[in-house]
């Protein structure tokens, strides 16, 4: 073969090459833009998922009790009640609190609700807390711990919801947790005027995602 004949193969063989590696990027490149699209899809649906489930426990929680559970557990009395020793040690004691003040029924009623929703509706957690504007929450409703931290008072300073200075719609986010990867978004509980009392949060396990 003359030298006119190897270069013009030599040329086919690298044109050939390039072809092949150019299929063989573009595959890849579709590849991984196809998972990052479905990551983006999975994200997007367990997040609208969260909402709905938060909406759903925010629509049949019993505002009107809530706001009167929320100013109990605010009272001189009951953070007094907290701060002793004894608090940690028997849930009668907080039993007895809310007995005396009518709101016992009231508050098994809800964690009743709640547990239904989460079984129901395949939630990891479900819970009603009052966001104030000093970057706080107070739990009120919370059947995985019930009387454990009813009024219990946490700092979202320097949490993922570290902006939230009022009752209204949490956005999800998703984040690991001691319980696995969550995805976590809340809904207004709103009066009978349509003013948010308190938020509805949902914690949604995205392990799989």
């Amino acid at each position: 073969m003359n030298n006119e004949g190897k270069t013009h193969k030599n040329l086919v063989k690298k044109i050939t090459s390039y072809i092949l590696r150019g299929m063989i990027a573009l595959t890849l490149l579709m590849l991984v833009g196809s998972a990052v699209l479905n990551g983006f899809a999975y994200k997007s649906s367990y997040n609208i998922k969260t909402l709905q489930i938060a909406k759903s426990s925010a629509t049949l929680s019993d505002s009107e009790y809530l706001e009167e559970l929320y100013a109990a557990v605010t009272s001189e009395e009951f953070i007094s009640l907290e701060r002793s020793d004894d608090r940690d040690e028997d849930e009668a004691i907080v039993k007895g609190f809310l007995e005396d003040r009518g709101l016992l029924d009231g508050f098994e009623a809800e964690v009743e609700l709640l547990n239904d929703l989460r079984e129901d509706m395949g939630a990891e957690y479900l819970y009603v807390q009052v966001i104030r504007e000093d970057h706080s929450c107070v739990t009120l409703i919370d059947p995985f711990e019930t009387y454990e931290t009813i009024g219990m008072v946490d700092d979202l300073s320097d949490s993922v919801f570290a902006n939230l200075v009022k009752n209204e719609e949490v956005v999800p986010v998703v984040s690991k947790s001691e319980f696995g990867w969550l995805s976590t978004g809340g809904e207004p509980v709103c009066d009978a005027s349509g003013e948010p009392i308190a938020v509805a949060f949902c914690d949604l396990d995205v392990t799989d995602m």
